[in-house]
């Protein structure tokens, strides 16, 4: 199909898959969020994890109290978790900054929780160290990134959004097959006239379709393919609008592209079928001249297309022009056109 053709068929897939993309977005984000790896908020924090310039702070304080309790086993469970040179260090920086600044009574309790401390077993990680050895208490094995449930659910969750993505295409694709099945009815758009079924409509016969446009079918791209009776691909032909005169809603087509692809042409052949206004306009027939030649619709007007393989007799079964727009006989309020394509006596 030519590129303007390509371009109408390809819009309602691209709908698709930005509607998909966001639904598997949100599953994505409340499944990880709030299933595999929900918030965990930590109510407890420690005095390990202190700056030193805090750790220094958290010291004095603890000297302070070893000053008025003078309870060593008190002080020690305070400083669960250090490391045993880091306390003596940080209590060293915190008296000599104490000293510095002319404090010299907090100074003195500093010192005095210091000595206290000496030879006192601290409790790290659940193995008594005695303070003031060179020897620092192994830091807790971290645990892996990923356990193995952890990596059950990111399957889980991930199968789930699969299973949704496919649901909804399989959704989507059923009920664009519906509607191009015969007789199926298109819906119209909110607040427009529902538009009545098409009577006999769709495939008549091999390589014999008929279609009818109705105004407010702003999606009107019919497509047919033709095939052997074992379903071998032979070819495909089809109808879309091809050239809008005035925007809607709903909009005012004022010429619809007739096509015809042929497996073994590999390529697709175009007419464009325009209104009488269309047609006797220059500047309209000059921009769709690149899409193909130009054929007024008319009551029982018939033109062929030609492939190599296939000979395709359009005929223009019925039209109404409507009556709102600026120029007369410029839109169509309705369209029914028969394709016939039959394969050629001497292929090209």
């Amino acid at each position: 199909m030519n590129q303007a053709g390509n371009t109408v068929k390809s819009m309602p897939f691209l709908l698709v898959v930005a509607i998909v993309a966001v639904i598997a977005f949100l599953l994505g984000w409340f499944l990880m969020g709030y299933v595999i790896w929900p918030v965990q908020y930590v109510g407890d924090s420690h005095s390990y994890d202190l700056v030193p310039p805090e750790k220094e702070q958290w010291v004095i304080m603890m000297a302070d109290s070893y000053a008025v309790t003078g309870n060593v086993a008190e002080a020690t469970n305070r400083l669960k978790g250090w490391y045993p040179q880091e306390v003596l260090n940080t209590l060293t920086v915190a008296d000599l900054n104490l000293t510095k600044a002319g404090q010299t009574d907090a100074a003195r309790r500093v010192e005095a929780l210091a000595a206290a401390l000496k030879g006192v077993a601290v409790a790290a990680t659940g193995v008594p160290t005695v303070v003031g050895q060179a020897t620092a208490t192994p830091a807790p094995a971290q645990p892996g990134l990923f356990s193995i449930s952890s990596l059950l659910r990111i399957c889980v969750g991930l199968l789930i959004i699969f299973v949704v993505i496919v649901a909804v295409l399989f959704v989507v694709d059923r009920q664009k097959r519906k509607a191009k099945e015969p007789g199926a009815q298109r819906v119209a758009p909110m607040g427009e006239a529902p538009m009545p079924p098409k009577p006999e409509m769709g495939q008549l016969g091999f390589g014999h379709f008929r279609t009818k446009y109705s105004l407010g079918d702003n999606d009107y791209d019919e497509s047919f393919t033709i095939e052997t009776p074992a379903g071998e691909f032979l070819a495909e032909c089809g109808i879309g609008i091809s050239e809008t005169i005035e925007a809607g809603p709903p909009d005012r087509i004022a010429a619809f592209e007739v096509w015809l692809f042929d497996k073994s042409d590999i390529r697709t052949v175009t007419k464009v079928l325009m209104s009488e206004y269309a047609y006797n306009d220059p500047a309209i027939r000059d921009k769709l001249a690149a899409k193909g030649d130009a054929v007024l619709a008319a009551p029982g007007e018939v033109f062929h297309i030609e492939t190599a393989a296939f000979d395709m007799e359009v005929t223009v079964v019925d039209l109404a022009y409507g009556t709102a727009g600026q120029y007369p006989n410029s839109y169509f309020d309705s369209l029914t056109t028969e394709l016939r394509a039959v394969p050629r006596e001497n292929p090209a």
